[in-house]
């Protein structure tokens, strides 16, 4: 097992997500019901993985004083933002989710960045390429 690389200002870490993943639907509370959804946005199951998805390159650096929203700053508002992403077989990032919020313009910031990181994706038992989930932290400082 590869251990997570260590949280640095600006960094972001992956680890294990947290909620089970599913392909939605609906039903009435008696066992039956209809989902939909998309064989690419399907993590594969924890067991299954052998190795994670890495970052290719370093994203660890985060140019605050450049990209930071205007009312964020303002406000003087800083702090972590989870951001769950599904990276598919080739590393590229399918899906985010929002797992905390900050507002003020620095969720979007956060969401814009996590769609443009690229992986090495996962693998599998076989060292075949296969979609996982990243759990990805965003350590959103005020410029000094």
């Amino acid at each position: 097992m590869i251990p997570a690389p260590p949280c640095a200002k600006g960094y972001a870490k992956q680890g294990a997500p947290r909620e089970r993943t599913g392909m939605g639907g609906s039903g009435g509370g008696t066992g039956g019901g209809t989902g939909s959804g998309t064989a690419n946005d399907k993590p594969m199951s924890v067991a299954t993985i052998k190795t994670r998805a890495m970052p290719k390159g370093d994203y660890a650096y985060f140019q605050a004083g450049k990209d930071y929203p205007p009312e964020a700053r303002q406000l003087g508002i800083q702090g972590p933002i989870r951001v769950r992403l599904v990276v598919d077989e080739h590393g590229k990032v399918t899906a985010t989710r929002l797992l905390n919020s900050l507002g003020h313009g620095l969720d979007e910031l956060a969401l814009t960045r996590a769609k443009s990181i690229e992986f090495d994706p996962a693998k599998d038992s076989n060292d075949q390429p296969v979609t996982s989930v990243v759990i990805w932290t965003f350590d959103m400082r005020l410029p000094e």
